[in-house]
């Protein structure tokens, strides 16, 4: 893992979903305390059980998500998050997130987003759990579609 420093973070990250909600001093707030990450090809960004104080922001890349060794699932595209439930849950990580392709990713410390105050506090949260709102439902439609077609197979088979 490589770390680049606040100043050459790409521009690209103004067109992140998540990070687009943000005005700039909000955004520019959350970018200084953030840190951006060079990850090779099977380099582990997240590992499961461990305690989470951050999340990660996808800017470049492809991540395999596995699960007691087993690789479960897989996420690609700038702006996908992954380890974002630990801000809501403060529970151990459900899975490790392995870098499949080199990959570039925006760390948010859970301390950067409680250092904020005031008008750029609230505007982070509303962006924050608006966005996790999109991605929980997405997640949940996408289980929906897998567990219909796995009960349509059994069925059949």
């Amino acid at each position: 893992m490589k770390e680049h420093p606040f100043m050459h973070l790409p521009t690209t990250v103004h067109g992140v979903p998540f990070l687009s909600g943000l005005d700039e001093p909000t955004l520019e707030a959350v970018l200084r305390g953030s840190t951006l990450l060079e990850f090779e090809p099977g380099e582990t960004i997240i590992t499961e059980g461990d305690e989470g104080e951050e999340f990660y922001v996808l800017l470049r890349g492809h991540v395999d998500i596995v699960k007691a060794g087993t690789k479960v699932g897989e996420i690609e595209g700038r702006g996908q998050t992954v380890g974002e439930l630990t801000l809501l849950n403060h529970e151990p990580r459900a899975a490790s997130v392995v870098a499949a392709e080199k990959a570039f990713c925006l760390r948010i410390d859970r301390a950067t987003l409680d250092g904020l105050e005031g008008e750029q506090k609230i505007a982070y949260q509303a962006a924050l759990y608006r966005f996790l709102a999109e991605v929980l439902i997405e997640r949940l439609r996408a289980t929906n579609e897998r567990v219909v077609k796995l009960e349509a197979e059994l069925v059949l088979g």
